[in-house]
């Protein structure tokens, strides 16, 4: 699960949410058990996880890889492009919502 994980984000390129990450993970070789594979996850990268740190990426925490520099933030674009509608939608009430 560790070597999956920095496969992850090493293809990636980017931090990546807990979540995020374990959407991610069958993709390179690896599965999350349990009734709660986010919270496992975390838990096995905050104490086995001895490549991993824990960082504030785009508003939120998110995993990266301690002996790589912080890749710059994308662009207004390429962050709404990438962002789930849902959120994109929770950010940007309709007018008559207010």
């Amino acid at each position: 699960m560790l070597e999956g994980t920095k496969l992850a984000l090493i293809d990636k390129g980017y931090p990546m949410s807990v979540n995020e990450l374990v959407d991610v993970l069958p993709q390179y070789g690896a599965r999350v058990g349990g009734a709660k594979p986010a919270v496992n996850l975390s838990s096995i990268l905050s104490k086995r996880g001895t490549d991993f740190i824990s960082v504030q990426w785009q508003g939120r925490r998110a995993w990266w890889l301690k002996d790589r520099p912080m890749p710059n933030p994308p662009s207004i674009l390429e962050a709404a492009e990438a962002m789930p509608w849902e959120r994109l939608v929770a950010l940007h009430p309709k007018q008559g919502d207010k």
